[in-house]
């Protein structure tokens, strides 16, 4: 099998030093090394289409496609250039990867268009679109939530008013000026010839803060009105699909780095990103700079999620011929966020930056300083840009001089904007390989599944970090990860078996796979006299993921590809038990990333039978050195002895800290004790072992013994060294002993 990634071959080939990873010249990748299937091998695409916003446009990156021309004729409306596509972006990108289909006598119609939101890429772009799609690339719902507004609220304050400007103001400011500035932008004024007129501004929408602008941005994510449309969008692009034919929904991703803190770089107010200073004819009338706070930049990446999480939750409930691409962590893999711990922004000249800054150097040579002297197209991001400095100059407010005043600032001419402000925070072209690169192995998966073959590894990206999928199967596959390795007594040859159970399971058609599963069973086997319960439990667990519905791997050839990665051969003794089987088996516990979630299983064997806890040593006295005694004197003894114990709270342990080591005795002499006389003595010290019934403690607190439970231990040692009945009834009859119980000898004698 051929293993490789789209457009490895020129990502990948004639790097230079003088030019940074990510910007080759274009290859066809068709051809074949070997007799293998090729995964890779595309060509029966005959018609791809891409649709959607200035994110798959690919505003700024590399070279802007068509020539300049009359923005405001419909003639040219969606023509290259009126939409800002460009000749790095990842759809123009994937179709050089596949050969350019129009030059192979198939067909790719470039139909994204900056600005563009969803319901005017259903209207406009999928009602230009031929049938018979073999692949349809979709970037939308971004401009339908408020992204250009979050940028210009949050970031740049391009038209940052006050809500003083709402009413009359200080300042006679010429209101109707402002609205229709702001109204030219952001209108697509005649569309397909469609008059529109221009909207009644409301000037109190850009008064919002930082704070507002994400609440509302917020809201309408979570409006029925934007997951309808996403849905509705899928719902129409689908009708131009060929049999077998499907669609990858591209995601957004996440502009800052996750690590953001109040004390870094970017959240000191000095290095706010705002353009313009807070001089107006009124002061009170414009916003103060806005501070890149660690809150604000967190709540900017939680609306890149929230939007990411509602296109996959329309791509899921769209069927399974819809993907959803998901490159956020991608961007991040390399190192491309804002505002990262070792950065001081802006950094103008890091060759990994996955977004552009207004001033970044282009390696593809354009000037982020260049001032375009045409037209701008209404409704496109760039005009939005414009449109916002434009409306603030009508209220004189003065540009924040960076040392790129001049041709790289922001003027009061025709377009206020130097280009490098059209394309902020839009993706530079390294990423847009990313993009193209993680559609094609998307595609090249179809093809696996499709001709029942694997797919291999994916390729690399700088700095050692493995961007694309891991696929199991084939060869060099991972085949998941087996996280306990110690063998559990499952033998693989019945895995297969077992996990085929779940697999069915999972297959059900009436099954909801976007929730957990799990299934436990009891597998029988183990049996042996050294086992309590001869049964091992074995549970298989699918976690579905939820920012991808794409799956390189069904979950029968998980389980086997894990049987594979994760079987023992030889004798191994079962993980917690005394029991070695031969042959092949399972390791505890292994896991399997599918794309789409997660395959793992967990096996629990059984618990060897509990061993009888030692039995506590004992040792009688005999006639042998010692005297015969009373057992009456002993009881009162023992009560006596236990008694003082307790009042005195009396601590034996293992360190010899309360007592002596040889512990402490108690003692009566009278001739109606013992025998000749003698002492009768008792003594308890520590053991160093006997704990079983006390858990295990590290001393003996006769204070908190009851006096009741101190006597009868005594007691066991007297009458367990001799017959309880007296038969003879001779007064001393007992010759007692030692016994060891309580973490503690009890120890009764005469002498």
């Amino acid at each position: 099998m051929h293993h490789r990634g789209l457009l490895a071959g020129w990502l990948l080939s004639g790097v230079t030093s003088a030019v940074p990873f990510g910007y080759m010249p274009h290859s066809t990748l068709f051809g074949r090394q070997d007799g293998d299937f090729d995964e890779y091998d595309f060509s029966k695409i005959k018609k791809m289409a891409a649709i959607g916003d200035s994110y798959s446009a690919g505003i700024g990156a590399g070279n802007r496609l068509g020539q300049a021309l009359d923005v405001n004729n419909v003639a040219n409306h969606y023509t290259d250039w009126w939409c800002s596509r460009y000749d790095h972006s990842y759809p123009y990108l994937l179709n050089k990867g596949l050969g350019d289909l129009n030059s192979q006598g198939g067909k790719f119609q470039f139909l994204s268009c900056s600005g563009a939101q969803t319901k005017e890429v259903i209207d406009s772009q999928i009602s230009r679109m031929d049938s018979g799609q073999d692949v349809i690339l979709i970037s939308s719902g971004g401009n339908d939530v408020g992204f250009a507004d979050i940028i210009n609220q949050c970031v740049y304050q391009f038209f940052s008013p006050t809500k003083i400007l709402g009413g009359l103001g200080e300042i006679a400011y010429d209101r109707a000026a402002l609205k229709e500035w702001l109204a030219k932008a952001a209108t697509r004024v005649g569309l397909d010839g469609v008059d529109v007129p221009l909207p009644d501004i409301d000037l109190l929408k850009y008064a919002r803060t930082c704070e507002e602008e994400l609440e509302n941005s917020k809201k309408m994510i979570e409006s029925e009105e934007f997951s309808n449309g996403i849905s509705d969008l899928i719902k129409k692009a689908k009708e131009k699909l060929a049999p077998g034919g499907r669609i990858y929904y591209t995601s957004y991703a996440r502009f800052w780095s996750p690590d953001a803190t109040d004390d870094d770089w970017c959240a000191d107010p000095k290095h706010t990103w705002s353009v313009f200073l807070s001089k107006t004819f009124n002061v009170a009338d414009w916003q103060s700079p806005v501070a890149l706070t660690a809150d604000h930049r967190t709540k900017m990446n939680e609306f890149v999620e929230a939007v990411n999480n509602k296109i996959f939750d329309a791509v899921l409930a769209s069927g399974d011929d819809v993907s959803f691409v998901d490159w956020d962590d991608y961007s991040g893999g390399i190192g491309g966020h804002f505002c990262r711990k070792e950065v001081q922004e802006p950094d103008t000249k890091r060759w990994n930056a996955a977004f552009y800054e207004w001033n970044i150097n282009d390696p593809m040579g354009t000037s982020p300083f260049r001032r375009s002297v045409e037209d701008l197209v209404p409704g496109s991001f760039e005009a939005l840009m414009n449109g916002f400095a434009g409306a603030a100059f009508e209220m004189g407010v003065q540009y924040r001089d960076d040392g790129n005043a001049g041709e790289g600032g922001i003027q009061k001419r025709s377009t206020f904007i130097p280009d490098g402000y059209g394309r902020i925070f839009h993706p530079t072209p390294i990423v847009h390989n990313i993009i193209a690169d993680l559609i094609g192995y998307y595609m090249a998966s179809k093809n696996a599944r499709d001709n029942n073959q694997d797919l291999g590894p994916s390729i690399m990206y700088p700095g050692d970090q493995c961007l694309l999928p891991q696929p199991s199967g084939g060869e060099g596959k991972t085949g998941g990860t087996c996280k306990n390795e110690d063998a559990s007594g499952i033998l693989a040859k019945d895995f297969a078996s077992i996990s085929e159970e779940f697999c069915k399971q999972y297959n059900d058609p009436n099954e909801d796979r976007s929730v957990n599963m799990v299934l436990k069973k009891e597998v029988d086997g183990l049996d042996d006299a050294k086992i309590d319960n001869g049964k091992t439990s074995i549970e298989f667990f699918w976690v579905p993921n939820k920012r991808s519905n794409e799956c390189n791997t069904e979950c029968t050839a998980a389980y086997s590809a894990l049987s594979e990665t994760c079987g023992k051969s030889g004798a191994h003794e079962v993980e917690g038990t005394p029991i070695t089987v031969e042959g092949v088996q399972m390791a505890m516990e292994a896991e399997l990333d599918a794309g789409c979630g997660t395959f793992s299983y967990i096996v629990t064997p059984p618990k060897p039978k509990p061993t009888e806890p030692p039995k506590p040593e004992k040792k009688c006295y005999t006639a042998d050195g010692y005297k015969k005694f009373s057992r009456d004197a002993a009881l009162d003894l023992a009560k006596t002895t236990c008694q003082q114990m307790h009042d005195k709270k009396v601590v034996i342990s293992q360190d010899g800290d309360s007592l002596p080591p040889d512990g402490i005795e108690f003692w009566r002499t009278g001739k109606d004790i013992a025998e000749d006389g003698a002492d009768l003595i008792m003594n308890p010290n520590w053991a160093l072992s006997g704990c079983e019934d006390m858990n295990s403690p590290t001393e003996v607190n006769f204070g908190t013994m009851s006096v009741d439970d101190c006597v009868a231990t005594f007691m066991e040692v007297v009458d367990g060294c001799a017959p309880f009945e007296n038969p003879s009834g001779d007064k001393f009859w007992k010759f007692g002993g030692q016994n060891r119980a309580k973490c503690a000898f009890w120890t009764v004698y005469a002498q």
